[in-house]
């Protein structure tokens, strides 16, 4: 089966979420996709959350769902390392490599701060060779207080795509860009679970921007689907938000589509690829590249 990442996990890739607040803390979230044919909703993925004494986000692992075999398997985790102060300052993320059964280094982001404003961040990439993280590049930033614990980090800060956030109530919500092509159909649901026995539900479209196989060695095709024709634009963007690589077509008909990318030049680390269709963002997903 090849590793697919969906939007819930472009969620937790995208955005470093601090601590939620004491109130309530979500446990888990279930992703569902609305079958057309039967109308059922089927299972595509699902992320548990671990807390440390402070009621801080430590851990979280993203499982995809396995039709075939009936079972969950391994996608991302990602560990949280946070200061004395409870301020966020390093995330660390391993991608599960199907093949050899095991965990890989893949990224590592730390935040730097001048009192209680983040002042930096920086992405880090895993390098085989090395056996040691390499610095990609260093962002300044000015994202609010370190010690509020509802504080998000958003590194794509310039692009319209799915995030985290948190309610008054210290509840994880969901909110995606409202800009989709005309008659898109919302066939994705998000329902996250909390420790206090309640849950909540986000319902988003879905274009099945997807790549594979993933992780990416080499190559990689992006899948997606039009519900109507559009001129269609791919872009790839690095841990920065720079972007590395545009693809287009003109006049694409309604459907099933695919176009192939090569990667090969692209150092290993996770990367966000973005569908825009006549104009409009209609998805976003995330691919690692495996270090080689």
């Amino acid at each position: 089966m090849n590793l697919q990442t969906f939007s819930a996990v472009t969620i937790a890739l995208l955005i470093l979420t601090a601590a939620a607040a004491a109130q309530s803390t979500p446990v888990s979230s279930l992703t569902e996709r609305l079958d057309p044919n039967t109308k059922e909703w089927t299972k595509v993925q699902q992320t548990t959350f671990e807390y440390n004494e402070d009621e801080q986000q430590e851990y979280s692992l993203s499982q995809i769902w396995n039709a075939t075999d009936a079972e969950w398997t391994n996608n991302i985790q990602c560990y949280n390392t946070y200061d004395q102060r409870g301020a966020l300052i390093v995330s660390e993320c391993q991608a599960w490599n199907e093949a050899m059964d095991q965990w890989f280094n893949a990224q590592r982001i730390e935040i730097e701060y001048q009192g209680n404003q983040k002042s930096s961040v920086s992405s880090l990439n895993w390098n085989t060779a090395s056996q040691d993280w390499d610095l990609i590049e260093t962002k300044p930033l000015s994202f609010g207080n370190a010690d509020a614990k509802s504080n998000t980090l958003l590194l794509w800060d310039h692009l319209q795509t799915v995030s985290n956030d948190f309610d008054a109530f210290g509840r994880k919500t969901l909110s995606t860009s409202t800009s989709h092509t005309q008659g898109m159909e919302r066939k994705l649901r998000t329902t996250f679970k909390y420790n206090d026995g309640t849950a909540k539900t986000s319902l988003t479209p879905d274009a099945r921007l997807r790549n594979y196989p993933n992780p990416v060695v080499n190559t990689t095709q992006f899948a997606f689907e039009l519900v109507e024709q559009a001129d269609v634009l791919i872009q790839v963007f690095n841990a920065q938000g720079k972007q590395i690589a545009a693809l287009s077509e003109t006049t694409l008909s309604a459907g099933a589509h695919e176009m192939a990318f090569d990667a090969s030049d692209l150092s290993s680390g996770f990367y966000l690829f973005t569908l825009t269709a006549n104009g409009s963002r209609l998805a976003s997903n995330t691919m690692v590249v495996a270090a080689r």
